[in-house]
């Protein structure tokens, strides 16, 4: 009798675009005292996985680690893994961490 082992093959992860908005007037609230949230405190990410930053404010904004001018836009694909830890005034608890996986 012939016993087969079966293999186990990794499920290939297909790469996401996860986009954050920071809206128009974004400085206008901020300046009011208003707390504004763009992104979650925790992102769990694959190696491959791309960050889209939008900034349509007419300011300059910092959300997590990448600065984005005014009305453009950043891209990061995460091309290895790592964790990332650091403050954003945009997210709930005003740090973030970001985890890359293989």
């Amino acid at each position: 009798m012939v016993a087969l082992a079966a293999c186990a093959i990794p499920k290939r992860h297909t790469a996401q675009t996860l986009l954050f908005v920071v809206p128009a007037d974004t400085t206008a609230r901020i300046l009011r005292g208003d707390k504004v949230e763009i992104m979650p405190a925790e992102l769990q990410l694959h190696v491959g996985d791309v960050i889209r930053i939008r900034n349509e404010d007419a300011h300059p904004q910092k959300v997590g680690p990448y600065y984005v001018k005014p009305h453009s836009q950043v891209d990061v694909r995460y091309g290895a893994p790592g964790t990332f830890v650091g403050t954003c005034k945009f997210t709930r608890t005003g740090r973030y961490e970001i985890v890359v996986r293989s």
